[in-house]
């Protein structure tokens, strides 16, 4: 997905976010991408933006800009979560 916003086409990237997100919710992948942005709240506004991409007149070169922050942003926070929790492990030889 951060390479397909990194490329800029609204298509591209509409095609990644859903195949992320069936890889993501395999038992109940979305319909759409307006389904990925009621799942996560954080990409909401980037996947109006990217709607209005497609299927508007909105065409500004840099519009997609917002939505890759999103995801880039939860991408980050996804990667610190798992860091944690392996962090919060208690020591195998707590003795040592």
């Amino acid at each position: 997905v951060e390479k397909a916003l990194s490329s800029g086409e609204a298509e591209t990237v509409q095609t990644a976010l859903l195949k992320w997100a069936d890889s993501v919710w395999s038992e109940n992948p979305p319909q759409g991408i307006e389904q990925i942005g009621e799942r996560i709240p954080q990409l909401k506004n980037g996947i109006k933006t990217l709607n209005s991409v497609l299927y508007g007149k909105q065409c500004k070169e840099n519009s997609l800009e917002d939505l890759q922050k999103e995801f880039c942003g939860l991408s980050f926070t996804a990667k610190n979560e798992k860091n944690n929790r392996h962090s919060q492990l208690s020591p195998l030889y707590p003795e040592s």
